[in-house]
């Protein structure tokens, strides 16, 4: 193509090279040049900037038609929220985790909305009413469970999710409470009751002031966790 062009122009040029006084002929001299240098950059241009869509289906053990979620993990890694388990791609497979009942330590339910990675490498799944740490290094899901001022184990039930690297805190939102965990230890905490939120929250922010923001199809909360409110 750019052959085809490059001798159009030369052909044009020195067709009118003979019909032109020394001025004019410097100044198209320039001129086509300047074209012929344009129209090259925007070809190469178009050329690079093509893209290229790769598609993924269960013949390449992509076991889903849905995907709700999906992060990059820092060894590379990608992990895929579906409706039919955990994926991790590795950049040429998919490995996935589903929910095994004879394995207790299997994923706690195929369907997973929402996914996050901490600083230590864990994977924190929202698996529809549950609440999933994957430990990368053991091959292994700890089901996490809030434990009240009596002693009695509930489960979580995460809508949404924010991890907040700095401070090494994920915030968990859902129909019954809003929770927190900070650091390595898996100790899940109880920081706003559930009687202010909706079952249908969907997402969850921080300000610059340090305020979260959680929003549901009933409308929006703001949390001061300053003064737990």
């Amino acid at each position: 193509m750019e052959k085809v062009i490059q001798n159009s122009i030369f052909r044009f040029y020195n067709y009118f090279q003979s019909f032109m006084n020394p001025l004019i002929y410097v100044i198209c001299k320039y001129f086509i040049v300047f074209i012929f240098i344009l129209i090259i950059h925007d070809l190469n241009f178009g050329q690079s900037s093509k893209l290229v869509f790769e598609h993924y289906d269960y013949n390449r053990k992509f076991y889903s038609n849905s995907c709700l979620d999906i992060v990059k993990a820092r060894n590379g890694y990608v992990w895929l929220a579906t409706d039919q388990g955990l994926l991790k791609y590795d950049g040429h497979q998919f490995i996935n985790y589903s929910y095994d009942p004879d394995k207790p330590n299997s994923i706690s339910s195929n369907y997973t909305k929402q996914i996050e990675e901490d600083k230590h490498g864990r994977i924190w799944i929202a698996a529809d009413d549950q609440l999933d740490v994957f430990d990368v290094s053991k091959d292994s899901f700890y089901h996490i469970k809030y434990i009240d001022a009596n002693l009695l184990e509930h489960e979580i039930w995460s809508n949404a999710m924010l991890y907040e690297e700095e401070d090494d805190k994920i915030t968990i939102v859902g129909p019954y409470g809003t929770f927190q965990n900070v650091g390595y230890h898996l100790n899940v905490l109880k920081i706003a009751q559930d009687t202010i939120l909706s079952k249908d929250v969907n997402t969850i922010a921080k300000d610059g002031n340090g305020y979260y923001w959680i929003g549901s199809k009933d409308g929006y909360w703001c949390y001061d966790s300053a003064f737990k409110q």
